[in-house]
């Protein structure tokens, strides 16, 4: 079972959605207060040019790793914790017509919902 997978820095960085709430309010004694509530963040990866043995490796990591929480450290270091949320199936094996490798290799868009560490 693979418990690491390194792939190099995604085509274009990371695409970051962040959702959350501030919350603010006012005491009796007139200080205000605040309350930052952040929600799960969404990276959209995008990898190109992925040699295929790498991609089966990724692959098997997403049927390994299935709904459970996973650790991901991005290009710049930073570590987050949560779900890959793309199917095995949407990392192909870099075989083209006739089962011949593709020169260029594999590309796959990958989906991470967590929060950082």
């Amino acid at each position: 079972m693979t418990t690491r997978v390194d792939l190099k820095s995604p085509e274009f960085g990371d695409q970051q959605e962040a959702i959350g709430a501030v919350h603010l309010w006012q005491t009796m004694d007139g200080a205000i207060r605040t309350c930052v509530k952040t929600s799960p963040v969404t990276l959209d990866l995008e990898f190109r040019d992925v040699p295929r043995e790498k991609a089966i490796e990724f692959r098997d990591f997403l049927v390994a790793s299935l709904g459970q929480k996973v650790r991901y450290v991005d290009y710049e270091g930073v570590q987050w914790v949560g779900f890959i949320k793309t199917e095995p199936d949407q990392v192909t094996d870099g075989l083209g017509f006739g089962n011949v490798p593709r020169p260029e290799g594999c590309s796959f868009k990958v989906e991470f919902e967590g929060t950082k560490l």
